[in-house]
């Protein structure tokens, strides 16, 4: 039946508003769904983006740069000062095993285990720049590396600002593979030569290296862990028979004069400007006073970024290292 214009069936005027009232609660469900999908997604963004700033701020830390004063570095590295004024420290040794040690692609700095002989109270080193004076050993990686490495360094007496830091970087360094460091006077080439020995359970010298000229006269041993930079670091260190000589090497002299530390040492609050690095000692060297002690020390992005080293007893350690006569 054709309707004439203006004419309608009687009694479809409900029928038509109860469907167009069907169609605006439609478009108003889709609206509505369309509003929570976007609210939804918006919650998920903007949690994700709470976790990666959460991450990122768990993850960074601040440590100075490599640029910067080397004080302003954060350390874990317990120190012995011990001795008479008159007396000094003519050498040390540790075992260091590290595990982990890693410099991410976004790291901005530099992470090291090592060793320090250091003197901070003649003149000639207080009024260097640094306001002491030292050789160190160790392992580091750094960023742009992939791999950690062996290395030393010094700052010597009466040094210039140009001079008064020098870092040498001496070949890759195995995970989990105890080292043993030895940082000593050696008067056998003349009377300013401190010899640093790296060398592995075997007793094959692995390196051999000196500072010179250098006359300080060390008053203190630090075995321990450094960190600089803001990102990207991560690892775990053990150091294990830490001990100290009482007299340098000479001509004709072959007996090592060797104490193990006997206690935990004083770790110098001045030292750590923040909390990233963390340390413990797992066997104190008063426990067993033959052994020097075993400290850990750790700084982890994550928990599964450090596994502990195989063996966390370590064996008695081949002492002294093999010594050529000069």
């Amino acid at each position: 039946m054709w309707l004439k214009k203006g004419r309608s069936i009687p009694g479809t005027g409900g029928i038509c508003a109860w469907a167009n009232a069907r169609q605006r609660m439609g478009s108003l469900r889709k609206s509505f769904s369309s509003h929570l999908r976007a609210g939804l997604l918006a919650l998920v963004f903007l949690a994700l983006l709470l976790s990666g700033r959460a991450a990122l701020a768990q993850n960074t830390y601040s440590c100075g740069d490599d640029g910067a004063n080397l004080g302003q570095h954060c350390y874990a590295n317990p120190g012995w000062e011990e001795l008479p004024l008159s007396s000094q420290y003519s050498g040390s040794y540790v075992d260091i095993q590290q595990s982990g040690m890693k410099c991410k692609p976004s790291c901005d700095g530099h992470f090291s285990n090592e060793m320090w002989l250091t003197d901070g109270r003649t003149p000639a080193c207080i009024n260097n720049v640094e306001g002491l004076c030292w050789v160190e050993a160790g392992v580091e990686v750094q960023y742009g590396d992939k791999t950690v490495s062996y290395f030393w360094a010094d700052s010597r007496p009466n040094q210039d600002a140009d001079n008064t830091y020098s870092v040498h970087y001496l070949g890759p360094a195995a995970e989990d593979d105890p080292t043993h460091f030895v940082i000593m006077q050696d008067k056998r080439g003349g009377p300013n030569i401190y010899s640093v020995w790296i060398y592995n359970d075997s007793g094959s010298v692995a390196y051999e290296v000196e500072s010179t000229p250098n006359n300080m006269s060390p008053n203190s041993v630090r075995i321990g862990t450094e960190l600089s930079g803001t990102r990207g670091a991560s690892g775990k260190a053990f150091f294990t028979h830490s001990t100290w000589f009482e007299r340098a090497l000479e001509k004709g002299v072959t007996t090592w004069i060797a104490h193990p530390q006997t206690d935990t040492g004083t770790p110098d609050d001045s030292l750590y400007p923040s909390p990233p690095l963390t340390m413990g000692w797992l066997v104190s060297p008063s426990y067993l006073p033959s052994q020097g002690g075993q400290l850990e020390t750790t700084f982890c992005a994550s928990a599964t970024n450090c596994k502990p080293p195989p063996g966390i007893n370590p064996p008695i350690h081949p002492f002294p290292p093999p010594i050529k006569e000069r």
